[in-house]
Order: C-alpha cells, then sequence, then structure tokens
C-alpha cells in the first residue's frame, strides 16, 4: 500500500502541478510506510498546494498547516492547527492527536465557537 501510495504520488509529481488533492492519502499503511510518505508529502508541497482529506488526526497534526473542517456541506472552521487544537476543552494543551480531535468535536458541537467561523 505504501508503494502504491508513493508512486502514485511521484506520478503526480512528474506533471509539475500547482494543486495535489489527495483523498485519505495515507489510510492502511503502517507507521514506517506513514512515515516515508510524509518524507515525499513535504517534497510535493515544496513545489505544489497540497490538499488532502483525512479522518487521521496525526495526519493533520504531522502534515497539514491549514485546516478546513466542512459539516454537511458547510464550512464550520478554518484555521491552523494549533487554532483547532485550541478549540478543545483545553486551550493550552499541547498540540497533539487528542488536542486536534478534541478541537474538531468541539468545532462541530459548535462549542467556543468565534463569530468568523462557519
Amino acid at each position: 500500500g505504501g508503494m502504491r501510495r508513493r508512486l502514485g504520488l511521484a506520478q503526480t509529481m512528474l506533471g509539475d502541478p500547482d494543486v495535489i488533492l489527495m483523498d485519505e492519502p495515507t489510510a492502511g499503511l503502517d507507521p514506517e510506510q506513514r512515515d516515508r510518505f510524509a518524507g515525499a508529502f513535504e517534497r510535493a508541497a515544496e513545489t505544489a498546494l497540497v490538499v488532502f482529506t483525512t479522518h487521521i488526526s496525526a495526519d493533520v497534526v504531522n502534515l497539514a498547516q491549514e485546516v478546513v473542517v466542512l459539516s454537511e456541506g458547510r464550512l464550520q472552521f478554518v484555521g491552523t492547527v494549533d487554532e483547532l487544537a485550541s478549540r478543545g476543552p483545553d486551550p493550552a494543551a499541547p498540540v497533539s492527536s487528542e488536542s486536534v480531535d478534541a478541537g474538531y468535536i468541539a468545532v462541530l458541537r459548535g462549542d467556543r465557537s468565534d463569530p468568523g467561523d462557519g
């Protein structure tokens, strides 16, 4: 799985794209494959805008610079990973998969919403 995903990313990069869209790029990869894919992802992001969907909060923490949360076709949040993590019940918690998950849940519930969101 990991080799196929890296090969797919390499094939995409051959065309020197300005934008790369990926859907769940690390789903099904083991930790070593995910780490290797992260390196390829970072290299791709040096020359292109990379947009990806994921349900894996570790990918958000490790790969994302900006986060967009959509729910039922509506924009619920736009901001940095740190801003999303701070939306959880402990705004001072260090950014981690757990704090990103908590922020995501808070956004979906409408907790601590800012006037500029959604």
